[in-house]
């Protein structure tokens, strides 16, 4: 599964779980920014990690929540059998 519109972004989730506040999430972001402009670029759960806020195992589940994700239903009309 690719992530699209329908998965969360990592940091999203992990506030939702309760691995990390959103005030820890804005301060992650706004180090991911400047690293970005540097040329340096790290994914929100290394610096989370780096930081001490959130656990490998806590990553973990949040990627397994990221792209484990059930695919939700399509459009498509399903017809059972008998019915």
């Amino acid at each position: 599964m690719s992530c699209n519109e329908h998965c969360l972004r990592f940091g999203e989730l992990a506030v939702k779980m309760g691995f990390i506040s959103p005030a820890q999430l804005d301060v992650a972001l706004a180090r991911q920014e400047v690293e970005n402009k540097s040329n340096q670029h790290r994914v929100i759960g290394l610096i989370l990690h780096d930081e001490g806020w959130i656990s490998t195992a806590q990553i973990e589940q949040v990627l397994k929540g990221i792209f484990l994700q059930p695919e939700r239903p399509t459009d498509r009309s399903v017809t059972c059998p008998g019915g």
